[in-house]
């Protein structure tokens, strides 16, 4: 079972810019729609940075599943999907 994580950046702990949100979020998202699914092997310290950019992007919690060799796939149903899309 994934582990679903929501990580807020405006009040909460991390403090992210919005150019490492942007970097994070075109690492992960498909830059022809990306308003759509989800899913990409990343590097695990990658991962707060990565969902802090989901969630800011889509207003989404982001599911993780811990991989071998210090990798872990993200997933999301989107923008479109969330509260956020049409």
């Amino acid at each position: 079972m994934p582990l679903r994580i929501s990580v807020r950046t405006e009040n909460g702990p991390f403090k992210f810019t919005q150019d490492q949100l942007d970097e994070a979020f075109k690492a992960v998202s498909d830059q022809d729609d990306w308003r759509g699914p989800i899913c990409a092997d990343i590097q695990a310290t990658e991962v707060l940075v990565v969902a802090a950019a989901i969630t800011h992007f889509t207003g989404t919690v982001t599911e993780l599943t811990y991989l071998a060799d210090g990798m872990v796939e993200v997933r999301s149903i989107g923008y479109r999907a969330g509260p956020c899309g049409p």
